[in-house]
C-alpha cells in the first residue's frame, strides 16, 4: 500500500527507493506478497483504460442491435426481463438509494393505505364490503401489506399479473398473483395485434416433502409446464363481435384469467420495461464510488506521523528489525500488554536526534472534488427515479430550491396514482357487475324506464367515492383555502347541499386525511338533509316584508312603549320619556321575529334564538341601569335648580 501510494503522489524517488528496499527485505517476508513495479503498475492502467473503451462500444452496439425475441421484437427476452428483475429485487433490498425511491413512491402514492369505497346505496356497499374483507383478496390487493407490495412490485417489475376467480354462479369474486417470473408472452388476437387473447406460462409445480424437511427433488428436476391464461375479458368481447379466436388446447388452459397492469411501455409493447434497468449501472457505480471514498479515508486515518530518517539503507534496516522486533512473538509473550499497532499515550514527549524526525501526515482526500463527482452521478439517479438527489440523501439546500423540483415529482406520483386507482376501480366495478348477474343486486333503470324489480327493491344507486391519498399533505393550507373561496364564489349562501358534501370531502379527506370521509359527511349531511335558511324562506314565502325596524307597522295600535310623538331633534316624546331622551325602543314580540327574519336567523334552533334575546333583554338593562339613571339624576338637578330661583313649582315642563 505505502509502495502504491508513493507512487502514485510521487514522493521523492531517493525516499521511494529507500521505502522499497525495506519493503522487500522485511515487509514482503512477513505479508507473504510481492510488491509491483512501476511497469506493472503502468501495464494496470493501461488494462483498465482498454476496459472502459470496451464497454463504451458494447454500449454503443447494445442500443443498435434489436432487443427482442422472435414473437415479438419490440418486447424484451423473457430471460433479460427476469434477470433485470432479479437484480432490481437485490438492489431494492441492499442499496439504501433504491429502496429510497421504491419506499418514496409507496409513501407518495398509497399514503396511510387505499381507503375503501363509499356508496350511496348500503345494499352495494355490503356488496363490495365483503368482496374487500375477503381474506384471498387481502391478500392479494386489498389488505394494506398487499397494497405496497402492490407498489413495490410496479416499481421493480412494471408488470403485475393478477388471477381473476369469478365463474361461480355466487358470482363471488377472488383474486390470484400469477408469478412474474413465469409469464413469458403475450398472444395477440390475429384480428387486432392491440388485444391480448392469453398468456403463456411456464409453471413448475413444488411440492414439500414434510418427511425430509424440503423440496421433493422429483419436483425439481421436473421440466415446467407450459400453461395458457386467458385475458380477463377480451376473449368474450372478440366471441361477442363475432369472431373465432384462437384458442389453446383444454389440457394446457389455466384455472382464472389474467389482469395485467403495465407501466412503462411502447404502444405495441404488451409487457412494460423494468425501469430499474435505467438505474441498476448508477446504483452500482455510486456504491463503487462510495466505496472507494470510505477506502481512502480508512487510509487517512490509519496514518498518523510520518518519520524521516537520515542514512543510507543499513540505518533503515535497523529501524525496520527494530519494528519487526517488537511485533514479534518473543516480544509479545514477554511483555502480552505490549500492542506493537498502539501509538503513545496523549500527552507523550516524543524523543528524536537529528537523525531521525517526525511530521504529521496528512492525505489529501479531494473531498471538494468528490462531492461534486458524488452530485453527478446522483444526478443520473434522480432523472431516471424522478426523485430529486434532495430527497435521495443529498444536501437539502434552500427551501426555495427544494419547493422548486417538487413539480416533476408531484406529477410523477399523480400518474402513478392513476395507474393504482384504475386498478382499484376495475375490482370494484368487476364485483358489482357479477353481484348483478348472480341476482344479488338489482340492473339500474334505464333512462324513462323502471324494471319491475326496481320498483320493488327501490332503484339501485351505482355511484360511489373513491380517491386515494393527496400527495400535497403539506400544502392543506392551500387546499383549505381553496375550498372555502369556491364556497364563498359558487355558494355565499350555503344553500347548495351537493356541493357542501362535495368540498367537505375533499377537505377532509384530501387535508385532513381522515380514513371515511364519505362517512363523515354523511353524519355531517344525513340523507333528507335540507338546509335551514331554504326551508325557513320555503315556510314563510320569501323574506318578510313590513316597515322598517322602529315603526309602527300598518294595522298597529301606538302604544307609549314603541311610539310616541316627535320632539326636538327629532328625538320620540311618551309619558315615561317626557324630554325625548335618546334610548332603545323595545319592540314587541312580532317585531323581534320581523327583526332576526331580516338578519337571517330565523332558521337557527330555538336554543340561539332565545340567546339572542338574552343579549337584547341585557342591552335593555344596561340601558335603563347607565343612561336612565344619569337622566333621572339630570332631571332631578334641573327640578332642584328651578325650585331655588322660584321660576317653577318644581315641577318640569
Amino acid at each position: 500500500m505505502g509502495r502504491v501510494r508513493d507512487f502514485l503522489f510521487g514522493e521523492d524517488i531517493d525516499q521511494r527507493a529507500d521505502e522499497r528496499i525495506l519493503i522487500e527485505a522485511e515487509v514482503e517476508p512477513e505479508v507473504g506478497a510481492e510488491s509491483a513495479s512501476e511497469d506493472e503498475l503502468r501495464t494496470l492502467r493501461e488494462a483498465v483504460e482498454d476496459y472502459r473503451v470496451r464497454m463504451r462500444d458494447a454500449e454503443r452496439l447494445a442500443y443498435e442491435v434489436l432487443d427482442g425475441w422472435p414473437v415479438d421484437k419490440r418486447e424484451m427476452k423473457p430471460r433479460d426481463r427476469r434477470r433485470i428483475v432479479a437484480e432490481a429485487g437485490e438492489a431494492w433490498q441492499r442499496d439504501p438509494q433504491a429502496g429510497a425511491a421504491v419506499d418514496l413512491m409507496n409513501d407518495f402514492v398509497l399514503g396511510r393505505g387505499v381507503p375503501r369505497p363509499r356508496f350511496r346505496d348500503p345494499r352495494v356497499q355490503a356488496e363490495v364490503d365483503a368482496a374487500w374483507d375477503d381474506p384471498d383478496n387481502e391478500l392479494a390487493l386489498t389488505g394494506l401489506p398487499a397494497q405496497f407490495a402492490f407498489g413495490t412490485d410496479l416499481s421493480l417489475q412494471c408488470n403485475v399479473f393478477f388471477l381473476v376467480f369469478d365463474d361461480g354462479d355466487d358470482g363471488i369474486v377472488k383474486l390470484g398473483i400469477l408469478d412474474h417470473d413465469s409469464v413469458e408472452a403475450a398472444i395477440p388476437d390475429p384480428e387486432n395485434r392491440l388485444r391480448v387473447l392469453h398468456y403463456m406460462s411456464r409453471e413448475r409445480v413444488l411440492d414439500w416433502d414434510y418427511e425430509h424437511d424440503k423440496i421433493k427433488q422429483t419436483d425439481i428436476a421436473s421440466k415446467p409446464k407450459v400453461i395458457y391464461y386467458e385475458h380477463w375479458r377480451n376473449v368474450d368481447d372478440a366471441r361477442e363481435l363475432g369472431d373465432a379466436p384462437p384458442e389453446p388446447p383444454e389440457n394446457k388452459l389455466g384455472f382464472g384469467r389474467v389482469y395485467h397492469v403495465a407501466i412503462n411501455r411502447r404502444q405495441e409493447q404488451h409487457f412494460g420495461v423494468p425501469t430499474m434497468r435505467r438505474l441498476l449501472r448508477w446504483f452500482s457505480a455510486y456504491n463503487e464510488f462510495m466505496t472507494a471514498r470510505v477506502d481512502l479515508a480508512k487510509a487517512a486515518a490509519a496514518f498518523l506521523m510520518k518519520r524521516k530518517v537520515r542514512g543510507g539503507p543499513t540505518r533503515v534496516q535497523q529501524l525496520a528489525h527494530q519494528v519487526m522486533n517488537r511485533t514479534s512473538e518473543l516480544a509479545q509473550q514477554m511483555d502480552p500488554e505490549i500492542d506493537p499497532m498502539a501509538g503513545p499515550r496523549p500527552g507523550s514527549i516524543l524523543n528524536e536526534n537529528e537523525a531521525v524526525s517526525h511530521e504529521p501526515f496528512t492525505l489529501n482526500t479531494n473531498a471538494g472534488q468528490a462531492m461534486q463527482d458524488g452530485s453527478m452521478l446522483q444526478g443520473q439517479i434522480a432523472a431516471a427515479s424522478h426523485f430529486p438527489t434532495t430527497y435521495l440523501g443529498a444536501e437539502p439546500g434552500s427551501l426555495a430550491g427544494a419547493t422548486a423540483v417538487e413539480l416533476p415529482v408531484l406529477k410523477a406520483v399523480e400518474a402513478r396514482q392513476e395507474v393504482v386507482e384504475a386498478t382499484y376501480r376495475w375490482f370494484i366495478d368487476l364485483v358489482i357487475t357479477r353481484a348483478q348477474e348472480a341476482g344479488r343486486l338489482p340492473y339500474p333503470a334505464e333512462p324513462g324506464e323502471l324494471q319491475e324489480q326496481d320498483a320493488q327493491e327501490g332503484i339501485v344507486d351505482l355511484s360511489y367515492e373513491f380517491s386515494l391519498p393527496n400527495p400535497q399533505r403539506r400544502m392543506m393550507g392551500e387546499l383549505v383555502s381553496a375550498v372555502a373561496n369556491i364556497a364563498k364564489t359558487f355558494d355565499p349562501n350555503g344553500t347548495n347541499i351537493e356541493l357542501s358534501r362535495t368540498l367537505l370531502a375533499i377537505a377532509f379527506g384530501q387535508g385532513l386525511e381522515m380514513e371515511n370521509p364519505a362517512d363523515a359527511v354523511t353524519r355531517v349531511f344525513p340523507p333528507g338533509y335540507v338546509d335551514p335558511v331554504s326551508q325557513a324562506l320555503q315556510q314563510q314565502g320569501g323574506p318578510p316584508a313590513g316597515p322598517p325596524i322602529g315603526q309602527t307597522p300598518q294595522g298597529q295600535v301606538p302604544s307609549p312603549t314603541n311610539v310616541g310623538f316627535p320632539g326636538p331633534n327629532g328625538r320620540q316624546h311618551s309619558e315615561d320619556n317626557p324630554y325625548g331622551a335618546k334610548r332603545k325602543g323595545q319592540y314587541p314580540e312580532d317585531n323581534v321575529t320581523r327583526y332576526m327574519a331580516q338578519a337571517r336567523v330565523v332558521d337557527l334552533p330555538d336554543t340561539v334564538k332565545m340567546r339572542a334575546r338574552e343579549v337584547g333583554g341585557e342591552l335593555e338593562e344596561l340601558f335603563d341601569s347607565e343612561v336612565m339613571a344619569a337622566a333621572e339624576e339630570s332631571l332631578s338637578q334641573l327640578e332642584a335648580t328651578l325650585a331655588a330661583n322660584g321660576s317653577g313649582n318644581g315641577k318640569a315642563h
